[in-house]
């Protein structure tokens, strides 16, 4: 596989010939001699309802594939991993021996390790509801993976073209991976938490993973983050106006100003820090401060 093919075979269905190919391939395996691949990085839930699924068919209809490891009898599994663990539910669990040989697809052993994990995510995708955070970890597992495989080509792929490549391989838009990937990238760990938990949806975190990190902490700490609130925030850096005392520095009046209720100030917020009696523990605090400068007390 190189990297044309890849992207040759990018959305190509089976046609009746290649299935009558796959159907000649199937080999019925003993599901102990079926072993996970150590980079599948997929959540394996519902085994139980897929169990009782294969239970009602009478068999499994798709046939994983697999490929040979080096000791006798022994595959690894590139797709199918849920398959195996209903497998071992419907064997095991429920004592029905007639699901112990699993029908499988040998794949050819004689290609590299980044292939062997090209592969597994190009043959998992199609099959998986991907949440949003799924797709966020796919993402860059997949560009690390090409990356990887160009450069031991000798080639190297530009950005742009990179998320073309990935989009097209997950068939979500090239917005949505640039998205996910400054997410991933910008986003501070606990906004990240709310994320991957499904309680902040993609536009909010995108907005969010574009501001300070201080100003991302405090929105994590709110309960109910709406993106009209974001966006206010971000347009407010938009605006930026140089500082009266160094105009080689941004002035944070304006954020400050919206903020109040998060303050601990000893009165009402001035809106400069140079003049606020708790600067130096605000979370808001500019960098404008001189570190000699003590903090000026305020009237109570």
């Amino acid at each position: 596989m190189n990297m044309d093919d890849l992207l040759k075979d990018i959305g190509q269905k089976n046609t009746p010939q290649t299935k009558r190919k796959t159907v000649s391939r199937i080999r019925y395996l003993n599901y102990m001699d079926l072993k996970p691949s150590p980079y599948n990085f997929y959540e394996t839930t519902d085994i139980e309802t897929l169990a009782n699924a294969i239970l009602l068919a009478g068999e499994i209809k798709n046939p994983l594939h697999v490929r040979k490891l080096g000791k006798l009898n022994e595959y690894e599994v590139i797709e199918g991993h849920r398959r195996r663990l209903a497998t071992i539910y419907l064997v095991e669990k429920l004592g029905l021996e007639q699901f112990k040989d699993v029908p499988c697809i040998i794949e050819d052993a004689n290609i590299s390790e980044i292939e062997w994990k090209l592969n597994l995510i190009l043959s998992n995708f199609t099959q998986r509801n991907y949440t949003d955070q799924d797709a966020m970890t796919e993402i860059e597992e997949l560009k690390a993976l090409l990356e990887q495989f160009a450069k031991e080509k000798g080639e190297k792929i530009p950005a742009l073209e990179m998320r073309e490549i990935i989009s097209s391989i997950m068939g979500v838009s090239k917005t949505k991976v640039a998205q996910l990937q400054s997410i991933n990238r910008n986003l501070v760990p606990e906004a990240k938490e709310k994320f991957e938990k499904g309680e902040l949806p993609v536009s909010v975190a995108n907005e969010m993973a574009m501001l300070p990190q201080e100003v991302q902490q405090d929105l994590a700490e709110q309960e109910d983050v709406k993106l009209s609130r974001v966006k206010e925030i971000k347009e407010d850096f938009k605006g930026k106006t140089k500082c009266k005392y160094d105009d080689s520095k941004i002035c944070h009046t304006k954020l400050i100003a919206k903020q109040q209720e998060h303050l601990q100030t000893n009165g009402p917020c001035s809106g400069c820090c140079r003049l606020c009696d708790h600067a130096h523990g605000c979370r808001y605090r500019c960098e404008n401060i001189p570190s000699d400068q003590k903090p000026v007390e305020q009237p109570k």
